[in-house]
């Protein structure tokens, strides 16, 4: 499909796969069931099994509810589970991005390859303390402390990140300096990320 509606064939991919991510979202406000007690795939002892784990967890609320942003962080069951939904975008929306940074201020291409799997790595160390989290070291139904952790990791993530925001801005203002001083062929070979004339990506 390279060239069809003059973009390249790898851009297609991503139109393609989000085409079908967004059809299945919609279809699937329509098709998924409201509650359980409409799941129709679902017998009816099955509904009652579930409906009474729900009730014993607290999170079964027959009231009709509105959103309002006062109910953020209540134990407004419609309300968890709204915020579900935002958090979980937030979390796969970071990790291309913060991919992209790290592959924009490594080199040479070894430096870089090593970046991006340690950046993947501590993703995957962190999926597997978010499972003790929410089974072991914390309760249902609210999932307090474990809920608090991810919080306080979520505020250091975006501290580090000012932090090395700042720390890239230093860097280049002290690469353009070195240039202004010397000339390019002056400078050693294979210096990557570290020659004056690599601008960190900020």
């Amino acid at each position: 499909m390279d060239g069809v509606g003059g973009k390249p064939g790898w851009a297609w991919l991503f139109f393609l796969e989000g085409i079908v991510s967004v059809l299945f979202g919609v279809l699937s406000f329509f098709v998924l069931p409201r509650s359980v007690d409409e799941a129709s795939f679902l017998t009816s002892s099955e509904k009652e099994e579930i409906l009474a784990q729900l009730r014993r967890e607290g999170t079964l609320n027959n009231e009709a509810d509105v959103f309002s942003w006062r109910e953020v962080g209540s134990k407004n069951a419609h309300v968890q589970y709204a915020s579900l939904f935002f958090s979980i975008a937030g979390i796969n929306s970071q990790g291309p991005a913060l991919a992209t940074w790290l592959s924009n201020n490594a080199a040479p291409q070894t430096r870089r390859a090593t970046a991006i799997a340690l950046g993947f790595v501590m993703t995957n160390v962190g999926a597997i303390i978010a499972l003790w989290l929410f089974s072991a070291w914390s309760k249902p139904p609210r999932y307090t402390t474990g809920t608090i952790v991810l919080l306080v990791f979520s505020c250091m993530m975006v501290f580090l990140c000012f932090c090395n925001l700042f720390y890239l801005q230093a860097q280049n203002q002290k690469k353009a300096f070195k240039r202004k001083k010397g000339l390019r062929e002056e400078e050693a070979p294979g210096l990557g990320d570290g020659s004056a004339w690599f601008a960190y990506t900020l």
